[in-house]
C-alpha cells in the first residue's frame, strides 16, 4: 500500500462567521489549508490523544499540525512527530484524507486532514516544540474515539465550532480503526 493511499472522505460543517474567518486567516498565513493527524498506536493498541494548557478542561484530542507551505503531507508527520511526541516516528500506513468544506453563509474554507497511521511505539511523549503548550497525554481504545470525538463535539462557548471541527477527524479515524 502506498503512502498515498487510503480512503478519501469529503464533508461540510456549517460553522460560526468568526470561526469560518479564523480558519481563513490560518490557511492564508500558511499558505496552505490542512493538515497532518496522527494516529499513534502503543503496543496494547491504544491510540494516543493530547490536551493543551488553553483547551477546556478535559478537551484531549489526536496529535495534528499544519502543512507548511510546500510541505508533502508525509514531510509534515515527521516534523509533527518530532515537535509533539519529541521521537523519530514511521508511518505504517495512510489511514485516507478528509476533506472538509467548512462554510458560512457565502464563505467558505476548504480544509484537508491527512491521517496517517504511525507505527506503534511503547516512548512516552515528550514534546519539543513547547510553543505547542502540550500539557497532558491519555491513550483510548480505538472504540472509544467515538467518545472523544462526542466530548469533542459537545465543547461549550467559543469552544463549540472547533470541537464539531475537531470531532469529525475522530469520527473518521474511529471507522477505519473498527
Amino acid at each position: 500500500m502506498s503512502l498515498d493511499s487510503g480512503v478519501y472522505a469529503e464533508c461540510q460543517l456549517e460553522a460560526s462567521d468568526r470561526f469560518v474567518q479564523e480558519m481563513l486567516r490560518k490557511s492564508e498565513e500558511s499558505g496552505e489549508s490542512g493538515e497532518v493527524v496522527l494516529v499513534v498506536p502503543s503496543p496494547d493498541g491504544r491510540i494516543l490523544l493530547h490536551t493543551k494548557s488553553f483547551y477546556p478542561n478535559g478537551a484531549y484530542r489526536l496529535p495534528t499540525g499544519k502543512l507548511h507551505k510546500g510541505e508533502s503531507p508525509q514531510d509534515a508527520f515527521y516534523r509533527e512527530f518530532r515537535e509533539e511526541l519529541g521521537q523519530e516516528g514511521e508511518i505504517e500506513r495512510k489511514l485516507g484524507a478528509l476533506r472538509c468544506i467548512i462554510f458560512s453563509g457565502n464563505k467558505s474554507v476548504d480544509f484537508t486532514s491527512h491521517i496517517y497511521l504511525a507505527k506503534e511505539t511503547s516512548e512516552e511523549p515528550y514534546p519539543e516544540d513547547q510553543e505547542e503548550q502540550i500539557t497532558g497525554f491519555i491513550t483510548v481504545k480505538p472504540d472509544e474515539l467515538g467518545q472523544a470525538a462526542e466530548n469533542l463535539r459537545n465543547l461549550p462557548g467559543k469552544w463549540q465550532d472547533w470541537g464539531r471541527f475537531r470531532a469529525l477527524v475522530h469520527e473518521f479515524v474511529a471507522k477505519m480503526m473498527a
